[in-house]
């Protein structure tokens, strides 16, 4: 099955010294209502990210995630979901636990 959607759902908390940002997104993944996705690298997968600059924790090695899709209404063009993360600064070797995450769009 060729394509899939190229999703990117991204937060950002400007503050005056430092943002903070957590961003979702998929490359090549049909998203389905009612399924969920492990978080990887590559086509055809989820995949999540962390910034608190100048670090960013990104998901590889060890590093787990979930992308749910709890509502997918084409027509009424709403996507609904939740997400986990651990993400890792590859600098550093921090480790950060991204956990609750949610969103409802429109597109």
């Amino acid at each position: 099955m060729k394509g899939g959607w190229f999703l990117g759902i991204p937060a950002t908390d400007w503050k005056s010294e430092g943002n903070e940002s957590v961003r979702i997104y998929t490359d090549s993944l049909f998203l389905e209502e009612g399924f969920s996705y492990s978080l990887g690298t590559g086509k055809g997968k989820a995949n999540g990210n962390y910034d608190n600059l100048p670090k960013i924790y990104t998901i590889s090695g060890s590093d787990s995630g979930q992308l749910t899709i709890t509502k997918h209404d084409p027509v009424q063009r709403v996507l609904s979901g939740h997400f986990w993360f651990d993400a890792t600064d590859k600098e550093s070797g921090e480790k950060v636990e991204i956990r609750e995450g949610r969103f409802d769009i429109v597109y």
